[in-house]
C-alpha cells in the first residue's frame, strides 16, 4: 500500500494520484508506482512529502504477521524552479538575543543533518526537522553569540553532504 503524507500541513499530497495505490508482489518481484500531479495544481516552489510503502500480507489462519513499511522523502520539483545542487547556500542565518533564526527565502527545499553547530563555542543545536521548506524561517534558543554556524546538508536523494559553515548576520 502506497501513500503520501504532508509535512506542512498544506494538503498537496489530495492533489497527486498514485498509480497503484494498492498491489500484490510476490517474493523475488518489483513494482513501479507513479506519482502524478493532478491538473491544474500550480506550484511556485519545490515542496516535500513523506511517501510511505507497506507491506500488507495474507495471514493464514492463526499466524501473526509484522507489516514492513518504507518512508522516503518525495520531493516535488515544478519546471519553474531550476534544479540546484546546493540549495543549502541560499540559507539565512542570524541572531535576535538569545535565538538563531534560520530562513528559507529560496524556492527550494533545503534538507540538513539533525543537528548544527555554533562557532566558536560548538553548541549544539538540534533542529527537529531534517528540512526546512521554501519560504520557512524557524527560530532555536541559543546560549551562546555565534559568528557563524556549521551545517551538514544533505543532498536532494537524502545523502550526507561534506559539512559546510554559514555565516551569521546580526
Amino acid at each position: 500500500m502506497t501513500k503520501l503524507v504532508d509535512l506542512d500541513g498544506k494538503n498537496l499530497s489530495k492533489q497527486i494520484l498514485i498509480s497503484p495505490p494498492v498491489t500484490r508482489i510476490d517474493a523475488g518481484q518489483s513494482q513501479q508506482v507513479n506519482f502524478v500531479l493532478k491538473k491544474g495544481t500550480a506550484l511556485d516552489s519545490e515542496v516535500l512529502l513523506k511517501a510511505s510503502f507497506e507491506g500488507v500480507e495474507q495471514v493464514p489462519g492463526n499466524a501473526t504477521v509484522m507489516p514492513i513499511r518504507q518512508e522516503i522523502g518525495f520531493l516535488i520539483q515544478p519546471n519553474s524552479v531550476p534544479q540546484i545542487k546546493t540549495p543549502w547556500q541560499e540559507l539565512v542565518l542570524s541572531t535576535s538575543g538569545n535565538n538563531l533564526m534560520i530562513k528559507n527565502p529560496s524556492k527550494h527545499v533545503v534538507r540538513l543533518g539533525p543537528q548544527v553547530i555554533l562557532v566558536p563555542s560548538n553548541e549544539v543545536v538540534p533542529l527537529g526537522s531534517p528540512y526546512i521548506m521554501s519560504g520557512e524561517t524557524k527560530q532555536f534558543a541559543i546560549k551562546s553569540s555565534p559568528t557563524s554556524v556549521k551545517v551538514t546538508p544533505l543532498s536532494r536523494y537524502g545523502f550526507v553532504q561534506p559539512e559546510v559553515t554559514v555565516p551569521v548576520t546580526r
